[in-house]
């Protein structure tokens, strides 16, 4: 039964990445895990319609991190549509 449900939560989270990666929106690349701390700091600011600037500062204010990737590579990342049915 332990093994069904790791199955579940794996299948899960992959198809949630999916849907980040399909909406432009590649956390991945930032993030070892999307489902830590930092990801979903940027997961609920996405969700709040923050612009992608404004999503590095509450990082940068929130977890106080600092950021070793590049800015430009992180609004690349972060450049993405955040459509309802994504929301969703």
């Amino acid at each position: 039964m332990r093994q069904d449900f790791m199955k579940e939560r794996a299948r899960l989270k992959n198809r949630f990445e999916r849907a980040l990666v399909l909406g432009g929106f590649n956390v991945s690349q930032l993030v070892t895990d999307v489902f830590g701390k930092t990801g979903l700091v940027i997961v609920s600011e996405l969700l709040a319609e923050d612009c992608p600037k404004d999503i590095i500062k509450s990082i940068e204010c929130e977890l106080d991190w600092r950021l070793k990737t590049p800015r430009q590579k992180l609004l690349d990342a972060l450049s993405g549509t955040m459509s309802e049915t994504l929301k969703f």
